[in-house]
């Protein structure tokens, strides 16, 4: 007979940091032990720190986003060998899927290969900002399972040293705020739409993502940018677009409050 485990390792890209720290507020006050990459960790700590806490872990929660799977396309990413870690050691995988993100899609199919392949077999779920207390319900009961033959093996001195670090700063965060996630929600839905050359669409959503984003901030330049580079790009095809295609809509919206920068590397 199994056992119910309550240790989780949280995967994700940063440019869903809040997204990912939401998901660990929600768990560890439900009782949880939680581990996220909350200071990046260089390549050289990977195998140390990150192997360790994913085999320790009975629980592996990836979140899947349009800007993810830029990094589950790199070989040696950090995200891809996590998740190809969490198949190997068989752990629960639950992947949680932020709006923009399919399984389907031709860019998807082309980057999810070799064991990452798989990752659409497991129980996973759509990750929405409006319906966020549902959401995380959800993602517990995937989690409330009974588990057979799950090898944890202990930490070693140095990485529970270095876990309890992330683990105490990540609390120090303030409960993360509903305009935080939904500018990263903005600023996937910009990408997907990108993706499928919904150009418009794609201006749109990341210029609403920059009004839930502290302005001068990281994550508002980076934004910006892409922004910037995006109009230059449609630009240069004139004749395949409207005259007025880069112009982005005047809809009235009520001024939201802004949310604390982090990158979005």
């Amino acid at each position: 007979m199994g056992q119910i485990e309550k240790t989780v390792f949280i995967s994700y890209r940063r440019t869903n940091f809040y997204t990912a720290l939401a998901v660990y507020q929600d768990l560890t006050a439900h009782g949880y032990d939680v581990f996220f990459d909350y200071e990046s960790i260089n390549s050289g700590s990977f195998a140390k720190i990150i192997e360790e806490n994913i085999r320790y872990r009975a629980h592996f929660v990836v979140i899947l986003s349009q800007s993810s799977l830029e990094r589950l396309g790199e070989k040696n990413s950090i995200m891809r060998r996590e998740v190809e870690l969490a198949i190997d050691e068989k752990r629960n995988i639950v992947p949680l899927m932020v709006e923009g993100f399919d399984f389907g899609s031709p860019n998807t199919k082309k980057i999810l290969t070799g064991k990452l392949e798989t990752l659409n077999s497991y129980n996973g779920l759509t990750f929405v900002q409006e319906y966020y207390r549902a959401s995380m319900e959800k993602l517990r009961r995937f989690l409330n399972v009974e588990l057979e033959n799950v090898h944890q093996p202990v930490l070693s001195i140095a990485v529970q040293e270095n876990t309890k670090k992330q683990q105490s700063k990540a609390k120090e965060e303030p409960t993360v705020q509903e305009n935080a996630l939904i500018a990263e929600e903005w600023f996937e839905r910009g990408n997907s739409h990108k993706e499928n050359k919904n150009y418009q669409e794609a201006i749109q959503s990341y210029s609403n993502a920059l009004e839930f984003t502290t302005k001068g901030s990281t994550s508002y330049n980076n934004i910006s940018k892409l922004l910037s580079n995006l109009k230059n790009e449609i630009m240069k095809r004139p004749t395949s677009i409207p005259d007025d295609f880069i112009s982005v809509s005047n809809k009235k919206k009520d001024k939201p409050n802004t949310v604390p920068d982090h990158p979005t590397g």
